[in-house]
Order: C-alpha cells, then sequence, then structure tokens
C-alpha cells in the first residue's frame, strides 16, 4: 500500500475493506472516514488485495460477485492524501471463474488473476490515468490444474502461477507492449 496508508481485505461474509492512516513515528493505525468500503464480493468471498506500485490504484479478487457465479475484480483510485479507496467508473470488471491469486508486473501496466475454476490466468492492462482494467487479447492463457496463486517476477519480464492440484508451476513470459 502507499506509504501512510494501511488496507486489511475482509474476505468472506463482509466483503469490504478497512482502510487505516499508519502513524509514521508508532505504526498505529487510525481509521479513515469513511472507514470500510465495499468490494462487491456479495458475500462469498473476496481473495486477495494488490496495490498498484505507484501507489494510486488498488484492485480485489471476488471469487463469485453475483447470484449468476460471475467472478470479478473490484477496482478502486487511492486518495493520495486520505488513503481512502473510491470505486473506479466502470467499479469492476469480469475475470476468469474462481480468480484466487492477484499481481500486477513492477511498471504498473498489467494486472493478472489466476483462476482456480477454469484453470487460467486473466490478463489485463491498467489505464495509467483511471486504473480501469482492460482484457488482453487474447484474456486468457492455460494453466495446469487449479491455479491458486500468481507472481510477477521483480524484473517485469516473468509471470509464475502455482497449480494446487496437480503440484506445478506454470511460467510464461511478459510481452512488455501488450
Amino acid at each position: 500500500s502507499p506509504s501512510g496508508f494501511a488496507y486489511v481485505l475482509n474476505g468472506f461474509q463482509t466483503d469490504t475493506v478497512s482502510m487505516y492512516t499508519v502513524d509514521s513515528c508508532t505504526g498505529g493505525l487510525t481509521s479513515t472516514t469513511p472507514a470500510t468500503v465495499a468490494t462487491g464480493g456479495n458475500a462469498f468471498g473476496s481473495e486477495q488485495m494488490v496495490v498498484d506500485p505507484a501507489g494510486r490504484f488498488a484492485y480485489v479478487a471476488n471469487l463469485m460477485s453475483n447470484a449468476a457465479d460471475l467472478a470479478t475484480i473490484s477496482m478502486f483510485t487511492i486518495n493520495s492524501s486520505t488513503g481512502v479507496l473510491t470505486p473506479t467508473t466502470p467499479a469492476t470488471v469480469a475475470t476468469g471463474f474462481y480468480p484466487q491469486g492477484i499481481a500486477i508486473d513492477p511498471s504498473g501496466q498489467f494486472l493478472y488473476t489466476a483462476n482456480s475454476d477454469d484453470n487460467t490466468v486473466s490478463m489485463f492492462t491498467i489505464n495509467a490515468s483511471t486504473g480501469v482494467l482492460t482484457s488482453t487479447t487474447p484474456p486468457t492463457v492455460a494453466t495446469g490444474w487449479s491455479p491458486g496463486f500468481v507472481t510477477v517476477h521483480p524484473s517485469g519480464k516473468f509471470v509464475y502461477v502455482s497449480n494446487q492440484d496437480d503440484d506445478t508451476v506454470s511460467m510464461y513470459t511478459i510481452n512488455s507492449s501488450t
């Protein structure tokens, strides 16, 4: 999270993010006003949260987001003065089924989610002005069985995905222009 702010993802049941300012001397947390923001997870699990490297945008992977079992990523801008999260317009973007892991490349251009129930990774570009995600072409890439976590190498050149049900790691090269 950006310097001076902390976020706690309150997954199942509440599907909110608690927002705090951090006292730089003591590390103490003080709730912002408002103290929470809804993720759009619909009481079935906001799974993981990530903040872009510049501290301007935050994203939450929502396992299932509505009665049709459609999974989403919630998108937020971060107020640089208060740390308060505000949903973007639109507030969510569709992803693969059961997104669990979520990661952003070090340049802040790309976001990836590991979708455990359709064995894919969803790939997005990040709008540098608004933070809104746009699916790449193609929008997904196949993984091993039941991908759970995704990480981007610090160089920004590679993505790794752990596949829980077949004990493998899927490895990808990032095309820096797409």
